[in-house]
């Protein structure tokens, strides 16, 4: 089994200190023996990027115990989807699996032991793509599960771990995500209520388009057109302090949001990797917003933010 201190960590950032700094401090008790920080260059016309950038590239003095310690600061900005992605690359050019905790993730002491686990248990079963540190079922659903976890369809990167072999730069791009992800098949075989699948829809456009600069609605669409399930822990691991107006894209708190639990041990498992997709369902529907109610609610979220703007 993986000794905690063995799988590698990456932490990204960008131009916000604090949070940077407050990481270092709480892995500094995981102690990692291979560290790998990056961060993205400053934008243009950004007064504050500058020295805040650089701030968070100092955080790298931080890092006292014996560790490998690698960085990958940009000179110049390459913003959200790149920088991210660049990132990963990076990082799974060293490593064959690991943790990937952003500057504003705060992941409990059992998600590394849970990440450690299941990093090993199904580093060969290709259908596997990434390890969740999030719990996003309903109270009672979760009253309702046996097992210390669940497969999902959708990937969760609010804290998460997984191996190169499920890497490459261009799992994150979303052009022509038409050609290649059959949403509306994927939709009636999954039983997903029309709304979920146009606001999935919405979610690819907009990151096709260049409207909204992420890189995880690629990955998303690429892991639902292979089929690809995802591991996600009966109780919440990790947290997002993040969430707030500055954050790149949020700038709400979810109110599946929760704060991280202690999970119980030993680990017990699913006797079947597949996803139960009447569970799945409903999971999807309240995270994703896609009621009536909450599409409205985000509607009236981002007509806010552009009269700010």
């Amino acid at each position: 089994m993986l000794a905690h201190p063995d799988v590698p960590v990456l932490v990204i950032g960008f131009n916000r200190p604090d949070l940077m700094r407050r990481q270092i401090e709480r892995l500094r008790s995981w102690a990692p023996s291979s560290l790998y920080l990056a961060c993205d260059g400053p934008r243009i016309g950004a007064a504050d990027d500058g020295p805040a950038t650089e701030a968070v590239r100092r955080c790298a003095e931080l890092v006292d115990w014996d560790c490998s310690l690698h960085t990958l600061f940009a000179p110049t900005n390459l913003g959200c989807g790149a920088a991210v992605t660049a990132a990963l690359t990076w990082f799974f050019e060293s490593e064959p699996a690991g943790i990937i905790l952003e500057d504003d993730v705060v992941a409990s002491p059992d998600f590394l032991r849970f990440a450690a686990q299941m990093l090993e248990r199904y580093a060969d079963d290709e259908r596997v793509s990434t390890i969740a540190g999030l719990s996003l079922d309903s109270p009672t659903q979760r009253a309702r599960q046996s097992n210390s976890y669940r497969f999902t369809a959708m990937p969760l990167i609010w804290g998460w771990a997984t191996w190169r072999r499920a890497w490459n730069p261009d799992i994150t791009s979303v052009a022509g995500w038409h050609e290649w992800c059959d949403l509306d098949g994927i939709a009636r075989q999954r039983q997903w209520p029309r709304l979920l699948t146009e606001v999935l829809r919405r979610r690819f456009n907009d990151a096709e388009s260049g409207r909204v600069d992420t890189w995880d609605a690629g990955f998303t669409a690429r892991s639902l057109a292979s089929g690809s399930v995802h591991i996600m822990p009966a109780r919440t691991l990790t947290a997002n302090v993040g969430v707030s107006e500055s954050a790149s894209h949020a700038g709400y708190q979810p109110k599946w949001a929760r704060e991280p639990e202690p999970m119980p041990w030993p680990l017990t498992h699913p006797e079947v990797v597949a996803v139960d997709r009447a569970v799945d369902r409903t999971m999807l529907v309240d995270t994703f917003e896609a009621t009536p109610s909450g599409y409205c609610a985000k509607a009236l979220r981002k007509a806010r933010g552009a009269l700010r703007r």
